[in-house]
């Protein structure tokens, strides 16, 4: 649910964790209807990484606890989003806020997304 801009159509986090270090990848249909495809391998402390896609090119991430992890995205140099991502206890739901953001056109983005573990 968003509360500022528009929401994905359809999105999906693929996140493996292999030793220290955590691989994502975001596919999915954007509120225009055009193709979402990003990935980036950043460290599961936290730290900062280079992006592929469409997306964004940066990713600056930063582990508060167990289960919370703050990540800003920026593309050509410029900061595009920040969320936080909260995992539940059990682990089968990750919970992302899109703190402040703007979109491709420029307009603010605010709301959360559910993922539910498959």
């Amino acid at each position: 649910k968003y509360t500022a801009g528009s929401a994905p159509r359809e999105e999906t986090l693929i996140i493996q964790e292999t030793g220290e270090q955590m691989q994502v990848a975001i596919i999915g249909v954007g509120p225009d209807g055009l193709s979402l495809a990003s990935s980036y391998e950043v460290a599961t402390k936290g730290g900062t990484s280079k992006a592929k896609g469409n997306l964004f090119d940066m990713v600056t991430a930063k582990r508060i606890d167990d289960t919370t992890l703050e990540v800003s995205f920026a593309k050509n140099g410029k900061a595009i989003r920040s969320v936080r991502s909260v995992l539940s206890k059990d682990g089968t739901t990750l919970t992302v806020t899109v703190l402040q953001g703007i979109d491709a056109q420029g307009k603010p983005v605010k709301g959360l997304s559910v993922f539910n573990r498959q």
